[in-house]
């Protein structure tokens, strides 16, 4: 389906699959869907939120392992939608294919459990890796700015700039 309500955020290039059609299709149970869900859109919508509701959906479905899964078919790696950068696809996929550890080809997941968990850590580094870059950049975006309203004879806030006092004298 080409029509998409309130955004862009699920959008993929012609004769690829959205996330909606990669969950029917292979028929992904209902909370590795939602976490895979905001593992695709995170950059496009909601930021560290939406990372943050795909780590505790990924929590539900290791919670609920025994429920879970059952029904998905093995999804490969050329289903994911090339907008969907390098690291969230590697945790969705093996999200998608928790029931199929021996497929991942990953040195000690050997059961749907440790696949989850795996993903649900891979998931957490990568939310903390992105907070912290997060932070980098707007500090340096204000270091930068700050550096250059100095440079074009701006007054900028700090220790050298002078104290209310000395610009009003009593």
């Amino acid at each position: 389906m080409a029509h998409q309500v309130g955004g862009d955020h699920y959008q993929v290039p012609p004769g690829q699959m959205q996330h909606w059609d990669i969950c029917v299709h292979f028929k992904v149970p209902y909370t590795i869907g939602c976490a895979t869900k905001y593992l695709f859109r995170w950059k496009g919508k909601n930021g560290l939120q939406d990372l943050d509701k795909a780590i505790h959906y990924l929590q539900k479905s290791l919670e609920n392992i025994d429920v879970v899964g059952g029904t998905s078919r093995f999804i490969p790696k050329d289903v994911i939608p090339e907008t969907v950068e390098w690291e969230e696809r590697d945790i969705s996929l093996i999200a998608f294919n928790f029931e199929f550890p021996r497929h991942l080809n990953i040195n000690g997941v050997n059961s749907p459990h440790a696949a989850l968990k795996l993903a649900l850590t891979r998931a957490i580094e990568f939310r903390g890796r992105v907070e912290r870059d997060k932070i980098a950049l707007l500090e340096a975006g204000t270091r930068n700015a700050r550096e250059k309203a100095m440079a074009d004879g701006h007054p900028v806030f700090g220790e050298d700039q002078p104290k209310a006092s000395e610009l009003h004298p009593e």
